[in-house]
């Protein structure tokens, strides 16, 4: 498996470079980026699902980095989410092949040559920050990841005010994850993951507990850094909105996934706030995408209540870690991670019909859509299928994480 994954990060890589030579002058050149995507996103796929199978994968850098062991490794936890991000992102690569076939003339189209290596940078860079396990690649890969959204959400100049915003938070977060590993690396002299595992439970592991957990919070969005998600999400372009949404977004859940197996057990109060930060997201969420009169922003304000439902699982993981009960920690595990799984699926789902919505009518304002999916039967059809999951409606994927696995 290791040279799956290292086939699907040099045709990322290829992706890069195509979009950067070849530019968008020519037809046949404007889908290849993201053709070459969609490519990587199976093979990285797969990898994920070996790992899964117990075929893991290793891909050592201690012979390019001059700071000690390194490698990529994917485990039972990066193989998840190498799983949950990449299927997402094969099919929605495809969607933003088609989009960039068509012209790139006029306001919700490819400007210029950038975008799609913004695009495979941005998968990239998920892939390393999944399945690195040294703290300066992990952090590489972040602050990577932090300047591929600067670079999707000002692809168009008016939309300069959300790209800004969007790169100060990711900063921040940056920042706070900086602070706490080396308070970590400080305490154990390994700049590594595993020798995290070892430390104590002193107050420097519960400082840096609460550091990673800001760092990551603020990439998925919790108040009150949610400000950053929607006006992102609203100004990246046409489909490349889904790749954000339904996966780029997972890094920072990894992280909190992460977080927690390394470091164990969190302070108590630290597990409480997650709880109720967590809940006030999801009802913040909600409460602003009822009175939204825009579709796009109606979909992004959701993906800021599906942040708080996924949060809300995690709290209730931290507390039973707090308390030492093993069958809660289950539970809200269980509980976050299908719900991250509904969430990934629906965004890209919903991203992608607007998308379409958008190319097709030349707005998203929901007073001018009425009757629009009887006119556009493939884009209402996959509006519909990823609010029906984002529902809880039985047979849909979002139905055992709304309801039932809570009861579980």
């Amino acid at each position: 498996m290791t040279w799956v994954l290292l086939s699907g990060l040099g045709l990322l890589g290829v992706a890069l470079l195509a979009d950067l030579v070849l530019g968008v002058r020519h037809a046949w050149a404007r889908p290849l980026p993201y053709l070459l995507g969609t490519a990587a996103s199976v093979l990285l796929t797969v990898t994920g699902a070996a790992g899964l199978a117990g075929h893991g994968a290793r891909v050592g850098l201690d012979a390019f980095l001059g700071f000690g062991a390194a490698s990529l490794t994917v485990d039972r936890l990066s193989a998840l989410f190498l799983v949950v991000c990449f299927a997402v992102a094969a099919p929605v690569s495809l969607a933003c092949a088609g989009w960039a076939a068509r012209s790139p003339q006029g306001p919700h189209r490819i400007r210029a040559r950038g975008l799609g290596c913004a695009y495979a940078l941005t998968l990239a860079s998920v892939a390393v920050v999944v399945t690195a396990d040294h703290v300066f690649v992990f952090l590489f890969a972040w602050e990577s990841l932090t300047l591929d959204f600067y670079l999707l959400t000002a692809h168009h100049r008016r939309e300069a005010a959300p790209a800004v915003v969007t790169v100060v938070l990711g900063k921040a977060s940056g920042a706070a994850l900086l602070v706490g590993f080396l308070l970590l690396a400080a305490a154990t002299g390994d700049f590594t993951f595993p020798g995290f595992a070892a430390l104590p439970h002193t107050r420097v592991r519960d400082a840096a507990f609460a550091l990673l957990v800001l760092g990551f919070a603020v990439k998925v969005g919790l108040v009150p850094v949610h400000v950053w998600l929607p006006r992102g999400y609203r100004a990246a372009p046409g489909p490349l909105r889904a790749i954000m949404a339904g996966v780029a977004v997972n890094a920072g859940f990894y992280g909190l996934w992460r977080t927690l197996d390394l470091l164990h057990q969190p302070p108590p109060w630290l597990a409480v706030l997650v709880l109720l930060l967590g809940g006030a997201t999801a009802l913040l969420g909600i409460a602003h995408a009822t009175v939204q009169t825009d579709l796009a922003e109606v979909v992004a304000y959701s993906s800021v209540e599906n942040a708080g439902l996924i949060t809300v699982g995690f709290g209730v993981a931290l507390v039973g870690t707090a308390v030492g009960l093993a069958p809660l920690v289950a539970v809200g595990l269980l509980a976050a991670t299908l719900q991250l799984v509904a969430h990934a699926i629906a965004k890209a789902l919903l991203f992608t019909a607007v998308s379409g919505i958008e190319d097709a009518t030349g707005t998203t304002t929901l007073d001018d859509l009425r009757g629009v999916g009887h006119r556009l039967r493939v884009s209402g059809t996959g509006l519909a299928i990823g609010a029906l999951t984002l529902a809880g409606l039985p047979l849909t994927p979002g139905s055992c994480p709304s309801g039932s696995c809570w009861k579980r």
